[in-house]
């Protein structure tokens, strides 16, 4: 199993999975202005968000988005395996209201991202676990782990799924000596 070429799989298949289910979730502006906002389909990157780790849409990632990556790949002949994490970013500052008719719009904050973040950590957790394999190669062999940040970069909010997913490995090229 090729640790690159593995996540763009997982990557092709999750954005099919995106579009499939019509996915649209807020999307910041890029002044990051917190009363306006377009609703877009998620975007998947591949990479890897240490715990803790954020990302700046200033820095060319589009937020919303699921970042494939890994932190470990191991197998002999027979079976590889992988530790694979997806982290979800999404963006919600909160609701928007008046107190009066002459009052500015006032930002209240809620848990509205959270419950934005869970539900897309849960819909892509059920994609896991139905579908025959892991983008029809990869087979999973532990349970889905779902964690949240402890802190969280406000209006941002981040999440990961963790799960280690087996397949078989990739066969020798008659091209694997340009790589020497």
């Amino acid at each position: 199993m090729q640790a690159v070429s593995s996540l763009q799989k997982i990557q092709d298949w999750l954005q099919q999975l995106i579009v499939k289910e019509h996915i649209q979730l807020k999307q910041p502006q890029e002044d990051d202005q917190t009363d306006r906002y377009t609703l877009v389909a998620p975007a998947v990157h591949v990479g890897y968000i240490p715990p803790k780790g954020e990302l700046y849409p200033q820095g060319g990632i589009r937020i919303p988005c699921l970042v494939v990556g890994t932190s470990e790949v191991s197998g002999d002949e027979d079976n590889d395996t992988m530790n694979l994490q997806i982290t979800a970013v999404v963006w919600d500052p909160g609701i928007q209201s008046t107190i009066g008719a002459d009052a500015p719009m006032q930002l209240s904050a809620n848990f509205s991202g959270y419950i934005t973040l869970l539900n897309l950590l849960d819909r892509v957790k059920l994609w896991i676990r139905r579908e025959d394999g892991i983008a029809g190669r990869f087979h999973l062999e532990s349970p889905v782990k779902l964690k949240t940040y402890e802190e969280q970069p406000w209006p941002y909010w981040y999440g990961y799924l963790t799960c280690t997913v087996s397949g078989i490995p990739d066969p020798e090229t008659r091209y694997a000596d340009a790589l020497n």
